[in-house]
């Protein structure tokens, strides 16, 4: 829950595990990933600028196998036809995404209110 203004964000913390449900930690390198505004639907918010992340916010998954990200959705969803949001983390990788190490993630929806 967001609640006191534009200086405020929403932190989740996204770890990587296995098929299993095993935590996992990256051996060679750190993973760049990306979020991505969806709907509860799961279809993409066509103005993907009304996600912004938190200056302190790390894209990148270290040897430690989790990070913190925190952002805010500048909209409400009452302007989006009071659909609630997810956010999708994935891996940021080539376009055909054959490079691609680790799955993709949806967060619970969230309703953005005034």
């Amino acid at each position: 829950k967001d609640e006191g203004g534009r200086d405020h964000c929403v932190d989740i913390i996204v770890k990587l595990k296995d098929k299993d449900g095993n935590y996992v930690y990256p051996k060679s390198q750190a993973i760049k990933i990306i979020l991505i505004l969806k709907y509860e639907n799961l279809i993409n918010v066509r103005n993907q600028d009304i996600l912004k992340l938190s200056m302190d916010s790390k894209t990148v998954i270290d040897d430690s196998g989790f990070t913190l990200i925190r952002f805010r959705i500048e909209e409400v969803s009452k302007n989006h036809q009071n659909q609630m949001f997810c956010i999708c983390v994935e891996e940021l990788c080539s376009e055909d995404k054959s490079e691609s190490i680790i799955g993709s993630s949806v967060s619970k929806p969230l309703k953005v209110c005034s």
